[in-house]
């Protein structure tokens, strides 16, 4: 992933499309090529390697790939014509093509009855949301069920129970990691009074709110969601217990108020 400064280097240098880096000839520009150098000599060979092998196929072919009305891309089931494609389209459709593999998301609709068209929604939150990469990273595993509960860790053989290091009491799954667990259902209440004393918002919170995201309130409480269960996770790896004092400090240390 680049960074803004690399990012202004290409715009700057005229990289933006791929045919800015493709030669007459339809081979792409080294990057001495481009005159690029330091820290722009592996951005540029990241940039180039992100390109599809079926592009630098085609390009390789006589006459190389020209895009014209014939192109269609496939969006949301329709072929739209690539020359009226945006990036964000195609960012989009990439995501929803992504979480369509997934058993947990399979598991989630039938238990919360989401259907198709709200999925896509769902996985754009963090990014609507602008949180850091790791956030999006913690709602990400989240989503798919790959965090590492004491339950699965038990069941690997790599905890000596499945208790719940929050409150010992019940085994701990992923539902009570982050919102039945009664240590962790006191934050959440305690980030709702939060929300109505400090901003005037009101917010009930459920299981599928924290777990998914919640599509009827605003990109900052689901900010808060996310950073409450990246906090969270946080907490449990680190086997400290959460509380809503340290999560206020945890969102000013990190600049999210």
């Amino acid at each position: 992933m680049h960074n803004a400064a690399q990012v202004q280097e290409f715009i700057n240098k005229d990289i933006i499309q791929v045919k800015d880096i493709v030669q007459n000839d339809m081979k792409i520009k080294s990057a001495h090529e481009m005159n690029l150098d330091g820290t722009m000599f592996m951005a540029y060979l990241g940039l180039v390697n992100a390109i599809p092998t079926q592009w630098k196929r085609l390009l390789r072919e006589e006459g190389g790939f020209v895009p014209n009305s014939d192109c269609l891309v496939k969006i949301k089931n329709d072929g739209i014509n690539i020359l009226q494609v945006s990036f964000r389209q195609i960012y989009e459709e990439l995501i929803y093509l992504k979480h369509d593999r997934s058993a947990s998301c399979l598991k989630y609709s039938e238990t919360f009855e989401i259907n198709e068209n709200d999925w896509l929604q769902y996985f754009m939150i963090p990014h609507a949301s602008g949180v850091s990469n790791k956030v999006k990273e913690a709602q990400y595993k989240i989503l798919h069920s790959y965090v590492a509960t004491n339950m699965l860790l038990y069941k690997m053989k790599v905890n000596p129970s499945s208790r719940c290091n929050f409150c010992f009491l019940y085994r701990q799954d992923l539902n009570h990691l982050i919102f039945e667990c009664m240590v962790v259902k006191n934050v959440w209440f305690k980030i709702k009074g939060w929300l109505l004393e400090v901003f005037d918002i009101h917010v009930d919170f459920s299981l599928k709110d924290v777990l998914l995201g919640s599509l009827k309130e605003s990109q900052f409480v689901n900010k808060i969601i996310l950073h409450g269960k990246y906090y969270i996770l946080k907490c449990k790896y680190q086997d400290k217990t959460p509380n809503i004092d340290n999560f206020i400090d945890y969102l000013i240390l990190n600049r999210q108020l």
